[in-house]
């Protein structure tokens, strides 16, 4: 059968309308997704724009070298006043207890200094830096047999960070461990010229 004449135009009028609807749809679609990534791109900052900038380091005190006099944590004249002093004087050198004493002798030389105590980069005073050593010498005291073993393995430095400890005196910072030293060395030389009667 054939079709009318206007029947024909009228379905290919219907048939490009809907290409052309098709075609629009189409478009949109793209320019959106377009829209969108440029939106993206656009909220993103520009490499070029980004500064990174580093914390500033806290600059690590250093101990001097070769400093011009070791210092005592008090004055010279006073060791020989002082309670732990005493009792080492009525000891041999043979008790148990010798050792123990020598410790407590240099935690009260500690707690009678005016000098403050750099840890990690925090300063203490002599009170907390105490605290801070007995609870270290209760934790590892199995590792502590001498005054010497204190010094190097309590009081010189921090376990955590691996930094030394510091007393900041005259402008300088002195190592902890060279100034426990120090004192050891004066206490058992005090101790001599006391046996020997021989007191300045």
């Amino acid at each position: 059968m054939r079709l009318p004449f206007w029947l024909i135009l009228l379905c290919v009028f219907f048939i490009s309308a809907c290409a052309r609807k098709q075609d629009s749809l189409s478009a949109t679609e793209q320019g959106g997704q377009a829209e969108a990534v440029s939106t993206t791109q656009n909220s993103q900052p520009s490499a070029k724009a980004i500064k990174i900038t580093s914390k500033p380091q806290a600059k690590k005190p250093r101990a001097d070298k070769k400093p011009p006099a070791m210092i005592l944590l008090g004055d010279a004249a006073e060791i020989e006043t002082l309670g732990s002093f005493k009792k080492l004087a009525e000891k041999t050198g043979l008790e148990t207890d010798y050792q123990k004493q020598r410790i407590e002798y240099l935690l009260e030389r500690l707690s009678r200094t005016a000098y403050n105590f750099l840890r990690n980069g925090e300063t203490h005073n002599s009170k907390k830096a105490i605290l801070l050593m007995r609870y270290k010498w209760v934790k590892f005291g199995s590792e502590v047999q001498t005054a010497e073993d204190f010094v190097d393995k309590i009081a010189s430095g921090s376990r955590t960070s691996g930094e030394p400890y510091y007393v900041k005196a005259n402008q300088r910072y002195y190592l902890v461990k060279d100034i426990l030293f120090f004192e050891l060395e004066q206490l058992d030389q005090a101790l001599l010229r006391h046996k020997e009667g021989k007191v300045d």
